[in-house]
């Protein structure tokens, strides 16, 4: 079995936001969101700041339309209308305990 990248998993969680005036992808703006708490950035302003600080690195990167990056009101916006235990449920149901 191939193992599949994080973008892909991070695509299977429900997008619960409407079409209309939607500027970036949820992948996008989940991936940026683990990325900044993997580098020590918790919380909507410091995510925010993560996305500051590293701005051109993620515009190369992932190459946003129009080279725009959601804000921190995106982010916080996107993740307080998330359900993530279907998502979590359905990922982890096929997956082989590592430890034992």
């Amino acid at each position: 079995m191939a193992s599949e990248s994080i973008i892909w998993y991070l695509g299977k969680v429900k997008d619960h936001r409407r079409g209309a005036g939607q500027r970036h992808s949820l992948e996008l703006v989940l991936v940026i969101v683990l990325m900044s708490v993997m580098s020590g950035y918790y919380g909507y302003r410091a995510i925010g700041d993560f996305i500051e600080r590293n701005r051109e690195n993620l515009l190369s990167t992932f190459q946003p339309k129009q080279d725009r990056l959601p804000t921190f009101y995106t982010i916080r916006r996107v993740l307080m209308g998330l359900d993530l235990i279907p998502f979590l449920i359905n990922s982890i149901s096929g997956v082989k305990p590592m430890f034992r």
